[in-house]
Order: structure tokens, then sequence, then C-alpha cells
């Protein structure tokens, strides 16, 4: 799995790129490794999570999206979701989740 560097304390906005396959069996790692990133990041920083080359995806992306929105939520800190493969947009919005998440593919702009 690719990991992304750790966060520069002097950027505002800190990368996580999701460039490996999301499912049910490295979503614990997955998620895991994303609230770290969370907790580090420091006083004015957000995360955006980069679906980059994301080869496969569906509802354990959800899920992965779901856990790290809440963690930056609950820490206070902004998350938002770029290049989401429309295949995973169309989840969110079918499960009414597209005014909570916010998330931007290739087609769409960010929230």
């Amino acid at each position: 799995m690719n990991r992304p560097p750790p966060a520069n304390e002097t950027d505002s906005l800190v990368d996580y790129p999701l460039s490996d396959g999301v499912n049910f069996d490295n979503l614990a790692e997955l998620r895991k490794h994303a609230e770290q990133q969370i907790d580090n990041l420091v006083e004015g920083q957000a995360l955006r999570v980069r679906f980059t080359s994301l080869q496969h995806s569906g509802s354990a992306a959800v899920a992965l999206m779901i856990a790290i929105y809440r963690r930056g939520h609950v820490t206070g800190r902004k998350v938002s979701f770029v290049d989401v493969p429309d295949a995973v947009i169309n989840i969110i919005e079918v499960s009414g989740l597209s005014e909570v998440l916010p998330v931007a593919g290739p087609s769409r702009s960010p929230v």
C-alpha cells in the first residue's frame, strides 16, 4: 500500500492519496492510517483525501469515507474528498450522504 509523506506543518492542505483498492479486507488498515493522518494535523490544516488511480472501489470506499469524515468532525479538522470515482459518488447519492460528505469527482467540482 502506498503511504503518503508525513504532514508538513507549513502546508494548510495535506494530501492523502488512495491509490490502492479499498475493500473490506484492507478497510481497517486504511482507516487506522487515515485517522493517524488526521490526528497528526496541526491547527489550521485540513486533510484532502485523493482517490488517485483507485482501481477497486465501492461500498467499502464509502465506509472508509464515512469513518474518515467522522474522525475529522470529532477532532475539529476539515476533511474533503477529491477525484472520487463516479461509481462511489453514485453510492453516496443513493445512500443519501451527498449532503454530508464533501466529495468531488472527475466531472464534479469540490463541495
